[in-house]
Order: structure tokens, then sequence, then C-alpha cells
């Protein structure tokens, strides 16, 4: 509105362009593998690819399951819904802000689904499934498998779960036995032992103990046999060794034949005639053999009365 009197009003468009923030995640779900004996840590990055600064003002975890703590680009940040002082302020074409969290070890295997929830000053709406609304508020759905350590055991040489051990009496003999971890959490392995009954004939080395055993790895460890002298516990015997690690307790079964010699003579019986004034040499022979596993120890005593002789022989079969 003008005094000009040929053109008292003039109207002139006007163009407004609202620079806003829009806020990107680099993730629509944060999808997470948690080992239930150790902690865990995922980052998430924020993007702003809008044309006005971004800032972050709170983050809100109580929806998700095992986070105890978050970072932003190194920097602690409430959890729970209190504001985030100063609020984490995103500029167009900066470098996105990483979101770290930090999940805790659980006792309880199994999949777990939640919410992260951040308020921001983006009030705009978006088609993105992640969820965003005219609130300023986004949510990141988080998927979390707590994983575990699976352990099996081999005996190199055979392949086989189990150890089988054939040993003569007061003899020695050692195996190999590696332990693989085919689960995807580490597992710390605090102690290897033979069962309390079958200490006096069975043990196993422990003396690099406590090990760490990586996802997808393996341990070799001795496992020695000494053969029973007496026949107490019986010459067949059966055992376990216990590999433990955290909570985990695995058995590896062991079983145990004691080689014993095994003597045969023939002829079973000998009958030698002589008169009562011989004084010549006669020959008789007598067969001994070993039908056992283990060297067997002879000593032969054969006692003439009438010539008041007695003969010893000891030797090796």
């Amino acid at each position: 509105h003008s005094n000009d009197p040929l053109r008292r009003y003039c109207r002139i468009p006007i163009t407004l362009s609202v620079q806003l923030p829009k806020i990107r995640l680099g993730v629509e779900v944060l999808d997470v593998a948690v080992p239930w004996n150790d902690t865990s840590e995922h980052s998430v990055a924020v993007h702003n690819v809008g044309d006005a600064p971004l800032r972050i003002e709170s983050l809100d975890t109580g929806r998700a399951e095992l986070i105890t703590a978050a970072y932003a680009n190194g920097r602690p940040i409430p959890i729970d819904g209190s504001a985030i002082d100063p609020s984490l302020v995103i500029h167009r074409h900066e470098p996105p802000v990483m979101l770290k969290f930090v999940f805790e070890r659980s006792q309880r295997p199994g999949q777990f689904s939640g919410l992260i929830t951040l308020q921001t000053n983006d009030r705009s709406l978006t088609e993105n499934s992640s969820g965003l609304d005219s609130d300023g508020r986004i949510e990141l759905p988080v998927e979390v498998a707590v994983v575990q350590a699976e352990l099996r055991a081999e005996c190199l040489g055979t392949g086989k779960p189990s150890l089988a051990f054939a040993v003569p009496r007061e003899s020695r003999k050692n195996q190999i036995v590696r332990i693989h971890n085919d689960g995807d959490a580490a597992a710390e392995i605090t102690d290897i032992a033979a069962d309390a009954h079958s200490c006096s004939w069975l043990h196993a080395s422990a003396e690099q103990l406590p090990v760490r055993l990586a996802p997808q790895s393996c341990i070799d460890f001795g496992v020695r046999c000494v053969g029973p002298s007496d026949e107490a516990g019986g010459w067949k015997r059966h055992a376990h060794i216990t590999i433990v690690a955290d909570e985990i307790m695995h058995k590896v079964p062991v079983a145990l034949d004691v080689l014993l010699p095994r003597v045969c003579v023939k002829p079973e019986e000998m009958i030698v005639a002589v008169d009562g004034t011989w004084d010549g040499f006669q020959y008789e022979y007598i067969t001994l053999s070993n039908a056992g596993d283990a060297p067997l120890t002879v000593q032969v005593r054969a006692l003439f009365v009438c010539l008041s002789v007695s003969v010893s022989l000891s030797y090796l079969c």
C-alpha cells in the first residue's frame, strides 16, 4: 500500500524455504550377537542429510535389554531418556556421530527384541521403516542374540570324542586331546581334571590353565594313563576327563584295558620215571608260551625228591 494514485496496492510474491534437519541412521535394525559370558560393543552411525543442524537431545534404551552404557564419539551419554547436556549437534555435510552401545553379559541364552529411542529436533515426516514421527522421536529396533561357547573334544590320532587306553600293569601311556570351541562366544577354560575315583591311574595336564579359547579355535592338552598293579579296581575301568569352562562342564569318556600276560604250559603234567640206582641224565621238555598282551615273567622250579635236587629257572617270554 502506497500513496501512488495510479497503483495504490502492489503485491510481491514471496517463496519461503525452511531449512530443516533430517536424520538418517546407518542401519534400520541393530542386529547384534552378545556372548553370554562377556560384554559386547556395537555402533550405529547417525547422519544429518538435511540443511539445518540436527540435534540429538536424549537417548532411551529402556525397551532394549542388556544395554548398560552408550557413547557418542567416545563421550558417555545417558541412556535413561534424560537430556544430553549439551545436545549432540550434527551440522550439514559434517561426519556422522557414532553411537556406541555396550551390551552386558547375560546368563540367559536366546533371542531378545527391543527399541532404542532417540529424541531429535527433526520434525519432518518420513517413510523410513525405522518409524520417525512428527515429534522428533525415532525408534531403532534392536535384535539381540545371546550366544554361547560350544566345546567339543577329539583324541588326536583317532578323531574320536573319547579316549581308549591299553596299558600293561605299572606302564604308562600318553594321549593328546584337542578341545574345539565351535560356538560364537569365547570359553574361559579353568579346570581339566579326571574323576576322583580314577586319580590313581588317570592324569590330565592342566599347567597352562586358565586359558581363553576364542570362537572357532582349539587347544591341545595331554592325558597320561598308568596301568594299575592290582586287580582292586578291575582290569577294565571307565572314567571321565571333565573340562570346566565358565558354566559349561564337558566330559570326555575314558576307557582303560589293562594288558595282562597269559601263561600256557605244555604238557600241563610231566611224569619222570627213574630207578633208585640211576645216576645219568634224562631230558624232558616243557613248552611255555605267552598268550596274553603283556610281557610274561616265568620262574620254573622242578623238585626231584629221589635225588634231593631242585632246579630253578627264570626267563622272560
